[in-house]
């Protein structure tokens, strides 16, 4: 599986709407401040929508670029309200079909590290208006909280054992926007967003990432962790996944 595979998701597209994290209104409020309606948002990468609709309901008008077909078709029927003005398309980082200067807003929500940087720049660079911003969103959970932590170390053996066997390989990690000359100006603004979960919520929330195993028994032994985690760390059946909202905000040169 390379980086940028579109297939990366698919089957797992339910699994993703039900179980990540959304992202504060305040974020969404954030992003598209300073202009003013109508503002022409792309959400790039958007997967099942998540971060589409909650941008919508802020009253922008919104396209959801995304090359998994599996995810197109969740987020379509997740976004059904006649009240919101969100419409999606398949397309990629490097390429997204817009038309030149078309949109005011470019947001990568948990994106960007799938696309190839200096040819995605440019193609935001490309369909963004004089005047246009570029926004990455990450949900990043925390370093500190003792649950999150030990969760996050369960996932991350998941992940060494998917790529020890050719089935994941290392993303791109950089969340510089002003790498290759597009975009300038960057400021960073960041929120608590904890999400609460119950069992199924937690082994939910595992099996939609990509590298999460497919074979019974790989995946039967992280649940029993996960599982074991869950009891250790519940209250109220219960636990938190403790995220950071941070956006990187940058401006179109």
């Amino acid at each position: 599986m390379k980086p940028t595979d579109p297939e990366s998701f698919t089957g797992r597209a339910s699994v993703y709407q039900r179980h990540r994290a959304s992202y504060p209104e305040s974020a969404a409020r954030e992003i598209l401040r300073g202009f003013q309606p109508p503002i022409r948002v792309a959400d790039v990468g958007c997967g099942t929508g998540i971060a589409s609709r909650l941008l919508a309901t802020q009253g922008a008008s919104v396209i959801g670029i995304e090359p998994n077909a599996d995810m197109i078709d969740q987020a379509r029927r997740a976004s059904e309200a006649p009240d919101i003005d969100v419409r999606y398309s398949a397309g990629s980082g490097e390429a997204t079909g817009l038309e030149d200067g078309s949109v005011n807003i470019v947001v990568c929500a948990q994106s960007f590290q799938w696309f190839a940087p200096e040819q995605a720049l440019h193609e935001f660079h490309r369909v963004l208006k004089p005047g246009g911003r570029l926004v990455l969103m990450w949900n990043d959970k925390s370093d500190t909280d003792p649950f999150t932590v030990a969760f996050s170390k369960i996932l991350k053996q998941a992940q060494a054992e998917a790529k020890r066997t050719g089935l994941w390989q290392k993303r791109n990690d950089s969340r510089d926007p002003t790498t290759h000359g597009y975009f300038e100006n960057v400021r960073h603004w960041s929120c608590p967003n904890p999400q609460k979960l119950t069992l199924d919520g937690v082994l939910g929330r595992a099996r939609s990432a990509s590298f999460f195993p497919t074979d019974e028994d790989s995946r039967n032994a992280i649940e029993r962790q996960l599982q074991a985690l869950f009891e250790e760390h519940a209250s109220e059946q219960h636990v938190e996944l403790c995220h950071d909202t941070v956006l990187t905000i940058a401006d179109r040169k």
